[in-house]
């Protein structure tokens, strides 16, 4: 045989065994989990809690609501060996700015509320001067009858006859005498001003406060560059354990992170039911809960412990103080947003719910 016969059989003989080779380390690949880490493998090959029909591999796979996605190994705080999923979601700024005009839209619907409702009581107030000057003169002469009707029963009577009788029209006296002093108090307020002067400086605090909340709301969600969905788990052995839902979010205000561990499970559910971008606008209203409108640099208010302290007390009086001066200008039925609550716990002292 010629030395070219020889090449063309030791080419084909070299060619064989790259296959087998290739065909070997495909399957062994396939038994560690595609060639990646081993614990990256475990996770995906991991059943969904509670739910056997799906793995973890299958359910966070060819999502349309992830614009990027990576896993990785690392070391916890506690050396145990973890894995990190991430899905940086497509257009989630798009959808946090529906977010954002919706709670606008609200806090404008208090506001154009609570507007009406003091100015119709600011006009009213006008007329209360008069009001009261009506009503005091009524008590007045129905307190002057009572006392004529005493004397006229009592004229003639001894002094246990006489103590009867005025104890039979002493409640209706007791009462008259309480409303005179009532309604003059009330006549004296409106004369000052009083009475719309509190209402106009209510109307104030309202507006200042609902500027603030939107204010509030275009800091948080108009620097938002993206939002990244993490979940983590601790891998042992063969055990796979998830420890960490949440997102992280990068904008203007910072580096952010929104934990949201206790709702794994449901939002696990979602994840399977929803694969595209109706799995982003779900989740849109929960991304920057909790998060604050503020930078570093801003203090936040001092977070109160121990509900035995004067400055808990404090705290919460002046919280359930500005709730009930927002209910009585806008009705007890009115819905009151997240913002405006921890606009309120903020400048009582309280910490953000």
């Amino acid at each position: 045989m010629n030395a070219r016969g020889c090449r063309y059989r030791e080419t084909a003989k070299n060619t064989k065994l790259s296959i087998r080779y290739a065909i070997a380390a495909a399957w062994l690949c396939t038994l560690l989990a595609g060639c990646e880490d081993s614990e990256i493998g475990k996770v995906k090959a991991a059943d969904l809690p509670g739910d056997r029909t799906q793995t973890y591999g299958s359910a966070l796979s060819e999502r349309g609501a992830c614009k990027r996605v990576s896993w990785k190994t690392f070391k916890d705080e506690r050396n145990r060996s973890a894995v990190e999923y991430r899905c940086e979601l497509n257009d989630a700024v798009s959808e946090l700015n529906k977010v954002r005009d919706a709670q606008i839209e609200d806090i404008n619907g208090y506001l154009k509320a609570a507007t009406e409702n003091l100015s119709n009581a600011i006009d009213g107030a006008a007329g209360d001067a008069a009001r009261y000057a009506r009503l005091l003169d009524e008590k007045k002469a129905e307190l002057q009858q009572i006392d004529e009707k005493i004397q006229a029963q009592t004229a003639g009577m001894d002094g246990p006859q006489a103590l009867r009788a005025q104890q039979v029209l002493g409640d209706a006296r007791a009462y008259a005498a309480s409303q005179v002093q009532r309604y003059q108090a009330e006549l004296d307020k409106a004369n000052a001003g009083e009475t719309a002067a509190s209402l106009k400086g209510s109307l104030k605090r309202y507006q200042d406060q609902y500027a603030n909340s939107i204010a509030n709301l275009h800091r948080k969600y108009d620097g938002v560059k993206s939002v990244t969905e993490v979940i983590q788990w601790v891998v042992k052995d063969s055990d796979v354990f998830p420890v960490y839902f949440g997102f992280d979010i990068d904008s203007d205000l910072g580096k952010q992170r929104t934990d949201i561990s206790a709702q794994f499970a449901a939002h696990l559910r979602q994840i399977v039911r929803n694969r595209g971008q109706a799995y982003v606008a779900l989740v849109a209203p929960t991304v920057l809960a909790g998060v604050p409108a503020t930078t570093d640099k801003v203090p936040a208010p001092t977070p109160v412990t121990g509900t035995n302290s004067g400055t808990a007390v404090a705290g919460q009086a002046c919280y359930d103080a500005k709730l009930k001066e927002f209910r009585s200008a806008i009705g007890e039925e009115a819905p009151v947003s997240n913002d405006m609550m921890n606009e309120w716990r903020g400048q009582c002292g309280i910490a953000p719910a």
